[in-house]
């Protein structure tokens, strides 16, 4: 399961727009009890670290869906040249940008993760890390206790 707990994640409410940084985890835990699990990154890109830490070791085969989910969604962007994660370092920049590989560029378990990424492109990381381990991904303002 997860490191967080025996429990499966059910969703991941992020909050990295704005102060303070929050990313939580929400499992089912026995009969009608839920557990929310509270992390406090200390920057952006270590909400998006813990993310795909966690996600890792809920599915089998989550580094090659998140990877496929991430490479569709370069090739069918207008705008995107770069890709988020990959399974190989090389592949997360274009070739001619060896400079950025080697300075940006972080392995997170089975993935490598493009570390010089904007908020909103880290939200979509996230999204997507959600989409391959078919975990409802939802903002931190939509939780409701």
């Amino acid at each position: 399961m997860n490191q967080i707990d025996d429990y499966p994640i059910k969703a991941v409410y992020v909050g990295l727009r704005r102060s303070p940084l929050r990313v939580v985890f929400h499992q089912r835990a026995r009969g009608l009890w839920d557990r929310y699990d509270v992390f406090k990154p200390f920057s952006k890109i270590d909400g998006v670290v813990e993310v795909l830490k966690q996600l890792q070791t809920e599915k089998l085969g989550f580094a090659t869906a998140l990877v496929a989910i991430d490479r569709k969604a370069c090739t069918t962007s207008g705008n995107r040249i770069n890709r988020y994660v990959a399974l190989e370092r090389e592949h997360l920049y274009r070739p001619d940008r060896i400079d950025l590989v080697r300075s940006y560029s972080r392995l997170v378990g089975q993935v490598w993760l493009a570390t010089n990424l904007n908020t909103w492109q880290m939200v979509e990381v996230i999204a997507e890390a959600c989409k391959a381990a078919s975990v409802d991904f939802k903002s931190i303002t939509e939780l409701k206790l």
